[in-house]
């Protein structure tokens, strides 16, 4: 009885209250990391937590064949260990699912392998641009292109699950159902049953942007992808549903973008190199999913890329390249915020007390879908649901899941729990624990 007139109440005060959410992630700030004086270019970053990480790149050819390189750290990039040398290589892709077990893409076809954290790395008797979710479950490309093959034993063996008659360009897989690939760089693909079957989802030939560039999702809703149009002019690509709709906004000129990094529905990154004269390494940030960006300094001059970037939180990111042009100084670059910003795993209980918080959803009003992040104090377990005006249930978005300390968000694409578009109005998110209730108002305008 109590918890429904808690309930009740939390309901009422909603209807005359309209929260505004506060700008909890101030920017932070750039500094390089680690510079040798050799001629190397650094191409991919991946970290799996906030220690250990690897970086992948070349020395470009001169007189010799070029020679690729794996470099590791265990402290954040503090200090870093040379793992492998591969004469004749250019590796460009690195990508770990654990401490131990990770790939190495040299020459866009010849893959490398190590299940014990890069002390040794063999080559993979098969090819292909691939995409891993674990230790053991990957899909990959294949035969020039024309193939989509899947493994359940870590790649040594594999199975056609696809066929295609033109050539596919690069593949990516969130979980253990969906999936995106591109087809020559024009074309998206999508899969919601593990890469048995695949529809278009989007075809940038009729439109002025293309080819399309690197992706970034973050689940099976929410994803964005670089392209380019004509001389110098980029675009982003958002979608929140999947890849049934995409939204464009513009970037400023560039000479290139090379790599894009999210960690929630709204924070994200652009590494790149813009070419006034000379190439210079450039840095961008948006804070509202995409719409706008703001360049962040970089440290490293007037002359170099990056070439990759890739965040754990808002706190903590890493960015790779090259300084002073393309025969320079391999270059990593680390993000941190300093004290008086938010890290999830190590919240300042002085500074941000205890309290269980339900954030202003993002956008609001919003027309097809929002976001919803929140913040509990420990690990509990939560409902977050939709309610209309009457108190009456539209959508169960969490359902009594156990959630660790931190903040947390949700999606929310319009439908009530039947899969109908809700109409146009005023609504209610009621974010419930044990021992709390929160709720905010959202509106809806088609």
């Amino acid at each position: 009885m109590w918890l429904t007139k808690l309930l009740m109440l939390s309901v009422i005060f909603a209807l005359f209250n309209f929260f505004q959410a506060e700008n909890l992630f101030a920017q932070g700030s750039w500094k390089i990391i680690r510079q040798i004086d050799t001629l190397t270019i650094y191409t991919d970053v991946d970290f799996v937590d906030k220690n250990n990480g690897w970086v992948v790149g070349y020395v470009p050819e001169s007189l010799l064949p070029p020679e690729g390189v794996i470099i590791h750290t265990r402290d954040g990039g503090e200090s870093w260990e040379y793992q492998k040398s591969i004469t004749g290589r250019v590796l460009y892709v690195v990508d770990f699912v654990d401490s131990l077990n990770g790939w190495a893409l040299a020459d866009s076809v010849v893959v490398f392998h190590t299940n014990d954290g890069g002390r040794n790395w063999n080559q993979e008797p098969w090819r292909g641009e691939f995409s891993f979710i674990d230790s053991q479950r990957g899909w990959r490309i294949g035969n020039n292109g024309r193939n989509i093959f899947f493994t359940n034993d870590g790649g040594n063996t594999w199975t056609i699950l696809y066929t295609q008659v033109a050539s596919l360009a690069r593949i990516c897989f969130v979980d253990s159902l969906h999936g995106w690939v591109m087809e020559d760089a024009r074309v998206i693909f999508h899969t919601r049953d593990g890469g048995q079957n695949w529809e278009e989802q989007y075809r940038c030939s009729s439109c002025p942007l293309l080819p399309l560039g690197n992706w970034e999702f973050i689940d099976n809703l929410r994803g964005w992808m670089l392209v380019k149009g004509e001389l110098s002019n980029w675009a982003v690509l958002r979608t929140l549903n999947g890849g049934q709709s995409w939204y464009i906004y513009c970037l400023p000129n560039a000479w290139y973008y090379a790599d894009i990094a999210f960690v929630d529905s709204l924070h994200g990154w652009i590494v790149g190199a813009q070419a006034i004269g000379v190439s210079t390494p450039t840095i961008l940030y948006t804070d509202d999913g995409g719409e706008t960006w703001t360049p962040q300094e970089t440290g490293m001059g007037e002359m170099g890329a990056l070439n990759a970037v890739g965040f754990m939180d808002t706190c903590t990111g890493w960015a790779v390249g090259v300084a002073r042009g393309e025969l320079g100084l391999g270059t990593v670059l680390k993000y941190t915020c300093g004290s008086s910003n938010i890290d999830n795993n190590t919240l300042n209980d002085g500074v941000y007390p205890d309290t269980f918080q339900l954030l202003q959803n993002y956008p609001n009003p919003f027309n097809l879908e929002t976001t919803i992040r929140y913040y509990i104090p420990h690990s509990d377990r939560v409902n977050v649901s939709i309610y209309d005006v009457h108190g009456r249930l539209v959508k169960n978005l969490i359902s009594n899941e156990m959630l660790s300390r931190g903040y947390h968000e949700v999606y929310w694409d319009g439908r009530d729990q039947q899969g109908n578009v809700i109409s146009s109005g005023v609504y209610l998110c009621m974010l419930k624990s044990e021992e709390n209730v929160k709720a905010i108002k959202l509106v809806t305008i088609k």
